[in-house]
């Protein structure tokens, strides 16, 4: 007997809305369309907004409680079951401890519909969540809170800053306002199982700003988070490095930034923002 489109919205509904999620805050619209309240997207950027910058070793800013709490849970929800996060490939042959699928890149938005029925994730979901979260808004306040690692970069291409107003947005012809460059998003859900270790390494040269997401469901793997490391020896990157044995370069952990639920970690990748993962055995 064919579905009915009452079901088959009830259906999308029920899918949406899982447990943890309020319908107060997603709603899902009779096109399908999902849309979050703007008390969660407002509650993120008062956080980033509001937050200060940490200089050492580097610039970096951790931010806690980065999404509104009961939002939080309906994140959770949405993570990819098991594992190995549904029929997900690891990484790489040389990442075999970690999982991944891409929920953004420049130019689409949200997963493609291979990722998220691999990934066993619901692709309009997340689709709302990158167009929340991963803004070209979100992408210029990074990219600001960092001014003092973004402008030098900027400067080198001669390309104004968001904080020059008048040089870096104008109208065009038709009236429609047009920045001087585009700072764009690029986002991946990972999963790191345990035996998975990162050696220190800087981020890519191309990259604005990096900003960690953790999305733990409780606080008993604080060691599964990130390193802050600085080489004794003075060891620096240009242009982003790949990853450098801790000896090379003689490393020592200057910070570790705990795996708390709903934290985020951010920095401006630069010749010295080395960090690792240090190798862990939680289940």
């Amino acid at each position: 007997e064919p579905i009915s489109e009452e079901e088959e919205m009830k259906a999308l509904k029920d899918d949406i809305l899982r447990p943890g999620c309020s319908a107060m805050q997603v709603t899902v619209k009779k096109s399908g369309k999902v849309e979050f309240d703007s008390s969660v997207v407002n509650h993120t950027l008062t956080k980033l907004i509001t937050s200060t910058l940490e200089t050492h070793p580097y610039e970096h800013m951790i931010i806690e409680e980065y999404f509104e709490p009961t939002f939080y849970q309906c994140v959770l929800a949405h993570l990819s079951p098991g594992p190995a996060m549904g029929r997900v490939t690891p990484a790489s042959d040389e990442s075999p401890f970690r999982y991944s699928v891409d929920i953004q890149r420049p130019g689409r938005l949200g997963p493609t519909a291979e990722g998220a029925a691999t990934a066993s994730i619901n692709r309009l979901f997340w689709r709302a969540f990158v167009k929340a979260f991963a803004s070209d808004e979100i992408a210029l306040l990074w990219v600001t809170k960092f001014r003092r690692s973004t402008e030098p970069r900027l400067a080198i291409n001669q390309i104004p800053g968001p904080w020059e107003e008048e040089k870096f947005f104008k109208a065009d012809d038709g009236g429609t306002i047009v920045t001087a460059t585009n700072f764009t998003y690029a986002m991946d859900v990972t999963r790191d199982l345990a035996g998975f270790e990162m050696v220190p390494h800087t981020d890519s040269g191309n990259r604005w700003v990096s900003t960690l997401i953790y999305l733990p469901r409780s606080s008993d793997r604080l060691d599964a988070g990130t390193s802050l490391v600085r080489s004794g020896s003075g060891h620096t990157s240009r242009g982003g490095s790949g990853p450098t044995p801790w000896k090379d370069g003689a490393f020592e952990v200057t910070k570790n930034v705990d795996y708390k639920p709903n934290t985020v970690l951010a920095f401006a990748p630069c010749d010295a923002s080395w960090h690792a993962v240090k190798e862990y055995h939680h289940p």
